[in-house]
């Protein structure tokens, strides 16, 4: 089981294709060094992996509930923007999933998430 924390969403847009896309930024929980990774070569985070997200901390009068996980999967990884990130530590990585189609999460600007994703 793969751990990703501080997820957070950065932009929601919209294809034809594909309906609505989310861009999510994350952090891979347990390497201190993610630039380590070879993005390019790993099969973490591939088209089509299955995603569990669930709040990492609440907005003042809201509880968290792990028992109202969002289920997602990838969309996009672009192994060589993921890959730039990490290297230069300007940012934290990211990705583009999507929610089943006709669901609309609660997934906000302002929460950050954790991620899991299965071996």
């Amino acid at each position: 089981l793969y751990v990703y924390s501080n997820v957070r969403m950065l932009e929601t847009r919209c294809d034809d294709r594909q309906g609505v896309l989310y861009e999510i930024s994350f952090r891979p929980d347990g390497i201190r060094d993610i630039s380590r990774i070879r993005w390019d070569r790993s099969k973490r985070l591939v088209f089509g992996t299955l995603l569990l997200i669930f709040p990492m901390d609440s907005v003042p009068g809201e509880e968290v509930s792990l028992y109202d996980p969002l289920w997602a999967v990838v969309v996009n990884k672009d192994d060589k923007k993921i890959t730039n990130a990490c290297v230069r530590g300007l940012r934290d990585p990211n990705i583009t999933i999507q929610f089943e189609s006709g669901f609309e999460p609660q997934f906000s600007y302002y929460k950050r998430y954790y991620m899991l994703e299965s071996r």
